[in-house]
């Protein structure tokens, strides 16, 4: 069956239409994030990198800083299949200040675990991960770093003057017995990202002029 010009031109507009709702749809998305770090180098045909965002607490002045992991998939072939256990601590946060010293945590990490799980990635497709949920808050303002459901969690108070840097790895293990194709194994570098200061933002509360 022939289609006609116009049906043809009528379908090529559709398409470019639905295109472009996806990548406003993308854009919508990663718009809500105040940082965005590099992509790390590939590792068995999947990269990984750093987004961070903020949300507001229901104490005057706190803010929770999220951190989230993408994975993408680089490989050509089959879709590559992750198994994301949390138990075993696949993502590692690491908070350094602006001379390479290492922050120690000062919160309890979270009490609640997600079950594991497989994550699996067609070719040229990612993932968004939240690593982390807040248990435990302070009661004064400052920005609390989320980066990991079992350690990787701090607290930047809002008088705070520094540069603070967040990396990470994110290490997959394939269990035994299992016979899906391609599943992944390996350790991704991911490149720091400068987490936002809190005192570079203006108090929601504070009056206006």
């Amino acid at each position: 069956m022939r289609i006609s010009k116009s049906k043809m031109k009528l379908l090529r507009l559709l398409l470019f239409l639905l295109l472009l709702q996806c990548r406003l749809g993308i854009a919508d998305v990663f718009s809500e994030f105040t940082a965005v770090g590099e992509w790390s180098a590939a590792t068995n045909g999947l990269r990984g990198r750093l987004l961070f965002t903020e949300r507001a607490t229901s104490v005057e002045g706190l803010t929770d800083g999220i951190v989230y992991l993408q994975l993408q998939s680089v490989a050509v072939g089959e879709s590559i299949h992750i198994y994301y256990a949390v138990s075993k601590f696949p993502f590692r946060p690491v908070l350094r200040d602006a001379g390479g010293n290492l922050v120690q945590e000062g919160l309890l990490p979270s009490s609640g675990m997600p079950r594991p799980c497989w994550l699996v990635l067609p070719f040229d497709s990612s993932l968004l991960l939240r690593t982390g949920a807040s248990s435990t808050s302070p009661t004064v303002p400052g920005l609390t770093v989320i980066g990991a459901c079992a350690g990787g969690n701090w607290f930047i108070p809002s008088q705070d003057t520094n540069d603070y840097f967040l990396s990470a790895t994110f290490t997959a293990t394939i269990p035994a017995d299992e016979t899906r194709p391609r599943m992944w194994e390996g350790t991704l570098e991911l490149p720091a990202l400068q987490i936002p200061k809190p005192n570079s933002r203006k108090d929601s509360a504070e009056p206006s002029d």
